[in-house]
């Protein structure tokens, strides 16, 4: 296996060997290194079908693209995608027939949805930098949000319609927006947005920063199944009706906030409080209390 590292020197095409150095069209199984040689953004037959690749994105690659949204870099496979430009045009990367194994972005640019991914995914780690999908995207496997550095703010957007199976999701900094159903997610630090009328149907777990539960009318129900809160903020921050609260237990130093939007809430079991505080509701509701 071989590292190609492209340089753009001719054309935009993927397909001319002079882009490469060394000079040749990468093969199945080759590194794709995109650095401070390209002289031109890799915009021309993205479509590699059998071939799978390994990409590494320096730094140095700022002011290219690597595909655009109609034609995004596309090779049946992809083992890895590590994403550490400080990119000033989006780049687009899709898994063909299989997927995309592991995708890192840690990409200094507070550009939106800088780097855009497509197809079925494994695993994704966003240490800076804001991540999007093109169309419904498919994830099996760990998402991680690790955190902000200084003006590169640390995002991933979930879209409706996705399918998360079997996924492990952990917001440890920065910011997660999901609109799709998932099943257990772990809330560190940072913020994580319950959207698009999305059930959580396994368990939110927190041990610090903040969930918002935003969700939409009842024409769009949101429930949370099981709310376990050990530290961090619960809360809501629009006046929203649809949305079911299962279970949920407050320990130490967690908190529930429902002042705003709790009026339209179900609350179907008593929230059980272990610790000092106290979950806090709008005046005039009735929702019940263990303590």
């Amino acid at each position: 296996m071989a590292k190609a590292i492209w340089t753009g020197s001719t054309s935009t095409d993927f397909n001319v060997a002079s882009n490469w150095a060394p000079s040749g069209v990468p093969a199945n199984g080759d590194t794709l290194l995109f650095n401070d040689q390209a002289v031109n953004s890799l915009l021309v037959n993205t479509t590699q079908a059998a071939k799978t690749f390994d990409v590494f994105v320096d730094r140095g690659f700022a002011a290219y693209a690597i595909g655009t949204q109609a034609n995004p870099l596309k090779p049946d496979a992809f083992n890895s995608i590590i994403f550490n430009a400080s990119n000033l045009v989006q780049s687009f990367f899709q898994a063909g027939s299989t997927n995309i194994a592991r995708a890192v972005v840690n990409s200094a640019s507070a550009l939106n949805n800088g780097v855009v991914l497509q197809g079925t995914l494994v695993q994704i780690v966003v240490l800076s930098g804001k991540v999007g999908f093109a169309g419904t995207p498919t994830i099996s496997g760990r998402v991680q949000v690790v955190g902000s550095t200084g003006s590169s703010p640390s995002e991933l957007t979930i879209p409706s319609a996705s399918t998360l199976t079997g996924c492990e999701f952990y917001v440890e900094g920065g910011k997660l927006d999901c609109s799709s159903d998932l099943e257990t997610i772990h809330v560190a630090d940072g913020e994580f947005i319950i959207n698009g009328g999305m059930d959580i149907t396994g368990r939110l777990e927190m041990t610090g920063g903040r969930t918002w539960w935003d969700a939409f009318d009842n024409t769009s129900p949101s429930t949370v199944a099981l709310a376990e809160i050990l530290g961090g903020t619960f809360a809501t921050r629009k006046e929203r009706t649809g949305r079911t609260l299962t279970t949920c237990n407050m320990y130490g130093s967690g908190s529930v906030d429902f002042r705003i939007g709790g009026i339209g809430m179900t609350v179907t079991n008593p929230i059980r409080a272990f610790g000092t505080n106290q979950p806090v509701f709008p005046m005039g509701t009735s929702y019940a209390v263990t303590i």
